[in-house]
């Protein structure tokens, strides 16, 4: 999924290796499919905050483990921040 930022990952047998970039040379406007992961979808929020336009899509798998996230990461990356993150909110098939 690092990809779809222009981010360089390798799998290891036990974990990843990720090769970062300088957030100017990071891919604008990403969808992220979290396929009901709320993993997924808190880590690739958090790069959302200084990626412009970056999309997460089914928002609320992380009801499940934080109900208040979103707005909890809103107001702690707001004052510090951009907050370039879109949220949108899809009906599962």
């Amino acid at each position: 999924m690092t990809a779809k930022f222009g981010v360089e990952s390798i799998e290891l047998d036990d974990g990843l290796e990720i090769h970062g970039r300088p957030i100017s040379e990071l891919k604008q406007g990403v969808n992220v499919h979290c396929y009901d992961d709320h993993r997924i979808a808190m880590a690739f929020s958090v790069l959302g905050t200084v990626v412009k336009d970056t999309v997460i899509e089914e928002k609320r798998c992380v009801e499940k483990t934080w109900p208040n996230w979103w707005d909890d990461l809103e107001n702690k990356v707001r004052p510090h921040f951009y907050f370039a993150l879109i949220i949108t909110l899809h009906r599962r098939s």
